[in-house]
C-alpha cells in the first residue's frame, strides 16, 4: 500500500499487525514511518521508540529517531545516532546522507561530499545524494561537476521536477548547451508547473531567449516566473 501511496490502508493494516504481534520492531517503524511523512512528529518518536524498545538492533529506526533530532536543530544527538545506526548496520539507508546534510549545516563541504558519495556507493538509486552533491558542486562554482551529479539525478528518478529546474540553470550557467537548458526546464514546469522551485523554471527559459535574442518572448516567460513566484509567496503567508 505505501508503495501505491495509500498510507491510509498501509496504516490501518499496521495497526492491525500490531494486535496480533505487538512484539514487531519492524511493524512499529513502519507505523511511525507514516507518521513522519505525515508531520506528526510527536506519534512518530513515540513508535520509533516502542521498536528500538523490541529490537534496539533496528538501525533504520535509529536513523529515523536521529532525522527527527535533526529537525529540531539537535546536531550532536542526530549525529550519535546516524553513527549508532551505521554500527549496526553498515548499509543502512539515509545514515550517509543525514550526516552529509549535519557537515552542511555546520558549513563542512568536504565532510558532507564524503558523506554523500559513501551513500551513493551504498544505493546508486539514492537520487536525492546527488542532487545535494550537484548543488554543493554549483556553490563551488564547479558547474561541470554539478551537471553531472543534477544529470544523475534526473536519470535516476525522472520525475524529480526540482532537479530538473536546477539541471537546467546549471547547463544555463555552462552556456554551451543552451537547448539543453530550454529542455529541462520544460520538462520540469510540465511535471510541476506550481512547485516552490518552478519559478526557476520560468526564468531559465526567459534567460535563453533572452540570450539569442528574442526578447519579446523572453519578457513574457520572466513575467510568468515572477507572477509565479509571487502567488507561491502569497500562499506560504497563509
Amino acid at each position: 500500500y505505501r508503495r501505491l501511496g495509500q498510507d491510509d490502508a498501509a496504516l490501518a493494516g499496521y495497526e492491525r499487525y500490531v494486535m496480533i504481534d505487538p512484539k514487531n520492531a519492524y511493524v512499529r517503524y513502519q507505523i511511525g514511518e507514516i507518521y513522519l511523512d505525515r508531520g506528526d512528529h510527536a506519534r512518530a518518536e513515540t513508535e520509533f521508540a516502542a521498536a528500538l524498545e523490541i529490537d534496539p538492533k533496528l538501525a533504520s529506526a535509529r536513523v529515523a529517531t536521529g532525522v527527527l533530532a535533526f529537525e529540531r536543530g539537535q546536531l550532536p544527538q542526530a549525529e550519535q545516532l546516524f553513527k549508532a545506526a551505521l554500527a549496526l548496520k553498515a548499509d543502512v539507508r539515509l545514515a550517509h546522507f543525514n550526516l552529509a546534510l549535519i557537515a552542511e549545516a555546520r558549513g563542512d563541504d568536504a565532510a558532507a561530499e564524503t558523506s554523500y558519495r559513501a551513500e551513493l556507493a551504498q544505493h546508486p538509486t539514492a537520487y536525492k545524494a546527488a542532487f545535494n552533491l550537484g548543488r554543493l558542486k554549483a556553490r563551488q562554482g564547479r558547474v561541470a561537476d554539478a551537471i553531472g551529479f543534477y544529470k544523475n539525478a534526473v536519470d535516476t528518478n525522472p520525475e524529480f521536477a526540482e532537479g530538473c529546474f536546477y539541471l537546467a540553470k546549471a547547463y544555463f550557467d555552462e552556456g554551451r548547451a543552451l537547448d539543453d537548458a530550454l529542455t529541462y526546464a520544460r520538462k520540469g514546469l510540465a511535471l510541476e508547473p506550481e512547485g516552490q522551485t518552478s519559478p526557476l523554471g520560468h526564468f531559465v527559459i526567459g534567460s535563453v531567449l533572452m540570450r539569442r535574442g528574442q526578447s519579446a518572448a523572453a519578457e513574457r516567460e520572466l513575467a510568468k516566473g515572477l507572477a509565479l513566484e509571487a502567488k507561491l509567496a502569497r500562499k506560504t503567508r497563509k
